[in-house]
């Protein structure tokens, strides 16, 4: 039994029943029992998270936590993340 990290372009090897991609700055591992398809992987994710969206009591309202909310979306967008 082999197991190693895949290179990016051999993510698909190690595809996800759903038909998730794995995003490019993952880790995939994969284990090989001497055929070219694995028997088994693992992935480590760097998951977007979105810590709790605060805002000062003085200025609570749909407003700026709108606004807060579109502008990371933005930026999670220019990061290539969805």
């Amino acid at each position: 039994m082999n197991i190693r990290r895949l290179t990016y372009d051999e993510f698909p090897l190690a595809a996800d029943p759903g038909g998730v991609e794995w995003p490019e700055d993952c880790i995939v591992l994969a284990a090989f029992n001497g055929s070219p398809k694995p028997v088994g992987r693992m992935g480590l994710l760097a998951m977007p998270h979105i810590e709790g969206t605060w805002v000062d009591e003085a200025y609570r309202g749909p407003p700026l936590a709108a606004r807060l909310l579109k502008q990371m979306a933005q930026e999670v967008k220019e990061l290539g993340r969805t």
